[in-house]
């Protein structure tokens, strides 16, 4: 499936100024727009047991971020990410103004006014999925279908 669920959207449509920290209430209405959207999709999510798998920017600088606070870079950094870790950034970097947030590493100054949207984003993707992580890859569709057409 692919939704109208991108963080720049979402920032547009929910944030009126991006240079403040974003609200709880804004949170609320990000994420519940989402878990709208997801309902609507009508994607089956189950069988829960199955892993999901997440491609793009938001989840390789949240990847980034998370192993330059553990002292790694995203090479050697776990690619599970689990929804402890999600919620918790999310909440550092919502409660930073978007100077603070330009600041933290491996966080692209360009990309600081959307990653709390994005954050807020995945975890209520994970929560309604009924999913504890994610698994990062550096792989998308593309990857795979070339792999496909050449029989790798």
């Amino acid at each position: 499936i692919s939704l109208q669920l991108g963080a720049v959207r979402l920032t547009e449509r929910f944030i009126e100024n991006r240079d403040t920290p974003v609200g709880s209430d804004i949170e609320a209405l990000i994420q519940s727009h989402v878990v709208s959207e997801l309902v609507k999709s009508e994607f089956p999510f189950a069988p829960y047991e199955d892993p999901l798998i997440a491609t793009g920017g938001a989840f390789s600088v949240t990847r980034a971020v998370l192993a330059a606070e553990a002292g790694t870079d995203i090479e050697h950094f776990r690619a599970r990410l689990n929804i402890t870790d999600i919620r918790t950034l999310k909440s550092k970097l919502a409660a930073m103004p978007l100077h603070e947030r330009m600041s933290v590493p491996h966080l692209p100054a360009s990309r600081a006014d959307i990653v709390p949207t994005a954050l807020m984003t995945i975890e209520a993707l994970l929560n309604h999925a009924k999913r504890d992580e994610l698994t990062h890859s550096f792989y998308n569709l593309r990857y795979g279908l070339v792999a496909e057409m050449l029989g790798l």
